[in-house]
């Protein structure tokens, strides 16, 4: 997991694809995994990866935070401290079908739980406005 947080804050698009897949694959059904992901900031990584301009980097970062904050509150809590849910929302403005599907997944995941319903709300105001 170290290797794999390490290469989200790589120059090379493959290697940031490669460390974002192994952190959703491995975060699939891990909560270590996921608490490992989380110490390790992980999540402030990936959220920085929602908008890179190669769009195979978007994916697998969306899905790997898809996967890390399923069942995990403080991950959820993670993302929205790192206004992740705002730029999961200016990701929704590409037209790749698999991103917005990750994207849709990832917020669908957070809005499992009421309480978090309103940090969308807020979230999408503060898109309406900037």
């Amino acid at each position: 997991m170290p290797s794999a947080v390490k290469y989200l804050m790589a120059t090379d698009a493959n290697l940031q694809v490669l460390g974002a897949a192994y952190i959703q694959h491995r975060c699939y059904s891990d909560s270590e995994a996921k608490k490992q992901a989380r110490s390790l900031q992980a999540i402030p990584k990936l959220v920085k990866l929602f908008n890179h301009s190669n769009q195979e980097v978007q994916r697998h970062a969306t899905g790997a935070m898809r996967n890390l904050i399923y069942d995990s509150p403080e991950n959820k809590m993670s993302l929205v401290e790192e206004n992740g849910i705002y730029e999961l929302l200016l990701a929704l403005k590409e037209q790749d079908d698999e991103l917005k599907k990750n994207v849709t997944g990832t917020l669908y995941v957070f809005l499992l739980i009421n309480c978090y319903r309103e940090c969308i709300l807020l979230s999408v105001k503060q898109r309406n406005n900037s």
